[in-house]
């Protein structure tokens, strides 16, 4: 009996790691992934549209690049008052070597000497290469199934 029960929670481990496991990146990918959205970030924080536009993803940009100028130009014109800080991952779903992330943001409102919290800004990092490169997305572009018709969503949101 006592082998049986050694068996038994043996096989429970074994499948709560799988489970756990399946949805977590390795410490190469959280490394790159960081890396970028500390760099996306940044850009955004910092006003820095064509940084910005070379971290967003590439089928969202193309998609606003073949609207025109006006359209491209309007989608990196920088929010100047609002800061991101604090970013924290969700939710990780994979298919293959595709990888969907979604992170949570604090929006702030810098003042004189301190910063005033308004709200949240849910990003998704995508990976098409096993976590080797990263690009972003904001969420309502994300959902939005009028972009990126043929750009399978990995996360689905209620």
């Amino acid at each position: 009996m006592k082998n049986y029960v050694n068996y038994f929670n043996s096989i429970i481990v074994l499948v709560l790691l799988f489970t756990f496991g399946a949805c977590q990146l390795s410490g190469e990918q959280e490394k790159r992934l960081n890396e970028n959205m500390s760099a996306y970030i940044h850009a955004h924080n910092a006003c820095q549209p064509i940084s910005l536009a070379a971290l967003t993803y590439p089928p969202l940009v193309s998609e606003w690049k073949s609207m025109g100028d006006s359209i491209f130009k309007q989608n990196f014109d920088c929010e100047a008052s609002m800061e991101w800080h604090d970013p924290t991952v969700k939710k990780t779903v994979k298919n293959g070597s595709v990888m969907h992330v979604l992170i949570d943001l604090k929006a702030m409102i810098p003042m004189d000497y301190k910063q005033n919290f308004q709200g949240h800004q849910l990003l998704i990092a995508i990976s098409e290469d096993g976590g080797e490169s990263w690009f972003f997305i904001k969420k309502e572009d994300y959902v939005n199934k009028s972009w990126m018709k043929s750009v399978e969503r990995l996360l689905h949101f209620e």
